[in-house]
C-alpha cells in the first residue's frame, strides 16, 4: 500500500501517494518518478502506475493537483495548467528531501491532460532528468477547438467572455459539466465519446464530474508545443495509440514531437483511445515507459557501488 504524504504549494496543501521499492535495502537511495493524471483526475486514478514503476524499482510520486482528489483548494476543479506545472516541480522538489530518492535522477511522467503538463513542467524545470508523456495534448486551444463543431466554438468563447465579466463582478466562475455528448448544445469542458463517457462511471469516490468555466479559459492559454524544444538535452518519451481516437489528436502529437530536439523517442501502439488505460494496452504502454526509463534513468543501488550512467546522459 502507497504511504499518503503531504506538502505546501504557496500554502495550499497537495496530497500525494508515496510508493516505495518493496525491495530497498537501509541507506539505499533510487531513481524517483512523480505521476501526474489527466484532465479533471486525481491520483487514485494513478495506483496501476504508481505500483508499477515501484514493482520496477522507483520510487513514485502520484499526486492529486490542487483543487482536485483531497488536495486542498477552496475553489474545486480549478483546472489551471501553469498551476499544475507547478504541483509536479513540487512534487520533484518534495522527492529531493528523502533520504531514500537520488535526488538528481528524478522523472516526470503524466498521461493525457497530465501528459501535456509533464511536457510543460520538463521545459521549465531541468531538475526533471527525463519526461513521458502517454496521449498527451500539446496545444489547449486547438484541442479545445477540435472537440467543437463552428457554433459550438462560438458558443464556447462567448461563455468565457461572460465568465470573465461574472468573476470582475466577484461572483465566482460558472460551474459546469466534465464532459457531455459530442453535438450537446450545452457548455462543458469536454465533448466526447460515448465510450468516454462510459469510462467516466468508473471513476473513484474523490473525482468530481464538474469544474470551474475558468479552467477553460487556463486552458486555451496553455502551449506546451511551444516550448518542447526545451526539454532537450534532457530525454523525451512521447508514447501514441495509433487506433481509433478522438480525444488526442495524433497530428498535434505528431508536431510536438518534430518540434521536440534531440534526444527522443516516439513510441507508437495499436490501441484505442482508452486502451492505455486497461488490460494489455496499459500493460504495453507502461512497459514502453518503462523502457525508456531503464535506459535514460536506470535502477542502480548507491550503496556499495557506483550508480549506472545512462547512454543520454546530459
Amino acid at each position: 500500500m502507497p504511504e499518503r504524504v503531504e506538502f505546501l504549494v504557496d500554502g495550499t496543501h497537495v496530497h500525494a501517494d508515496l510508493y516505495l521499492p518493496q525491495d530497498m535495502k537501509a541507506g539505499e537511495r533510487r531513481p524517483g518518478i512523480v505521476v501526474g493524471h489527466g484532465f479533471s483526475g486525481v491520483r487514485d486514478m494513478l495506483v496501476p502506475q504508481g505500483t508499477y514503476f515501484s514493482n520496477a524499482g522507483y520510487v513514485t510520486l502520484a499526486i492529486d493537483y490542487r483543487s482536485f482528489g483531497t488536495s486542498g483548494g477552496a475553489v474545486r476543479g480549478e483546472q489551471f495548467p501553469e498551476r499544475h506545472m507547478e504541483d509536479l516541480s513540487a512534487g520533484i522538489s518534495y522527492l529531493q528531501t528523502r533520504d531514500d530518492v537520488e535526488h538528481d535522477r528524478i522523472a516526470l511522467w503524466g498521461t493525457s491532460f497530465g501528459g501535456a503538463v509533464a511536457l510543460g513542467a520538463g521545459a521549465r524545470d531541468r531538475r526533471a532528468r527525463a519526461v513521458i508523456a502517454q496521449v498527451p495534448i500539446v496545444d489547449g486551444r486547438s484541442w479545445m477547438r477540435g472537440l467543437r463543431d463552428a457554433e459550438q466554438w462560438e458558443d464556447l468563447l462567448d461563455a468565457i467572455d461572460e465568465d470573465r465579466a461574472r468573476r470582475f463582478r466577484g461572483e465566482q466562475s460558472r460551474r459546469i459539466p466534465v464532459s457531455l455528448p459530442f453535438g450537446s448544445r450545452d457548455i462543458c469542458a469536454m465533448p466526447t465519446s460515448d465510450d468516454a463517457l462510459q469510462f467516466q462511471t468508473t471513476m473513484p469516490e474523490t473525482w468530481r464530474g464538474d469544474m470551474s468555466m475558468e479552467s477553460l479559459e487556463k486552458v486555451l492559454q496553455f502551449n506546451p508545443i511551444a516550448t518542447i524544444a526545451q526539454i532537450s538535452p534532457r530525454p523525451l518519451c512521447i508514447i501514441m495509440n495509433t487506433g481509433y481516437e478522438v480525444i488526442h489528436p495524433m497530428d498535434a502529437v505528431m508536431k510536438a514531437y518534430a518540434n521536440a530536439a534531440e534526444p527522443k523517442r516516439l513510441v507508437l501502439l495499436p490501441y484505442d483511445q482508452l486502451g492505455f488505460y486497461a488490460d494489455e494496452g496499459q500493460d504495453a504502454a507502461m512497459g514502453a515507459a518503462l523502457g525508456f526509463l531503464k535506459e535514460v534513468l536506470p535502477v542502480g543501488s548507491t550503496v556499495g557501488g557506483a550508480v549506472p550512467r545512462s547512454r543520454f546522459a546530459s
